[in-house]
């Protein structure tokens, strides 16, 4: 697959999910711009998770995650927009095989090309996402532990909490080596 076939996955409500292919180990070269492009759109679609308090609710709106507030409308809304655990569930498992594939390119290109400043400067963004999105992911975890008809949601943050605590260690430790 290249950049021109995009394949789209498909989950509940209808709403199609680029996938992103993965760059090739084997080629010197690489699309820095595609790349930062990527970097981007990934900490745009998942930045809500750094402002989520106790009494907010996360829903899935064009493609990203959006904060719905305490309000008297809130319900009305998650009504309209389909939002439930099953759609949020859906969207965390789908969207953490894509950022970690991710991940693990940006990881493999920093490795190799040690001297290219935008890498490392994309490696300590989501390094610095990572840092701050673990602690809420954690407590969202443990809040649904509580609720029995929450399985899938929970199984979704549990594989967010792992995957990002296996980055966080290696990010620490390739920004590290570049200081």
């Amino acid at each position: 697959m290249n950049a021109d076939n995009l394949e789209y996955i498909f989950y509940t409500n209808d709403i199609q999910l680029p996938s992103y292919d993965s760059i090739k180990e084997n080629n010197d070269e690489f699309d820095i711009e595609d790349l930062q492009k990527k970097s981007d759109t990934f900490l745009k679609q998942f930045e809500q998770l750094i402002h989520l308090n106790e009494s907010d609710k996360l829903c899935v709106i064009d493609n990203s995650l959006v904060i719905q507030k305490f309000s008297p409308w809130r319900y009305f809304v998650r009504k309209y927009y389909h939002q439930n655990r099953t759609t949020l569930a859906n969207y965390l498992a789908t969207q953490i095989n894509l950022y970690s594939n991710f991940l693990d390119n940006l990881k493999g290109l920093s490795i190799k090309h040690t001297s290219e400043k935008t890498l490392y400067n994309m490696s300590v963004k989501h390094y610095d996402f990572i840092q701050l999105a673990l602690p809420k992911i954690v407590s969202l975890r443990n809040k649904y532990n509580l609720k029995n008809d929450a399985l899938n949601l929970r199984k979704s943050l549990e594989m967010w909490s792992l995957k990002l605590t296996k980055f966080k260690r290696i990010y620490i430790e390739l920004i590290s080596n570049k200081r």
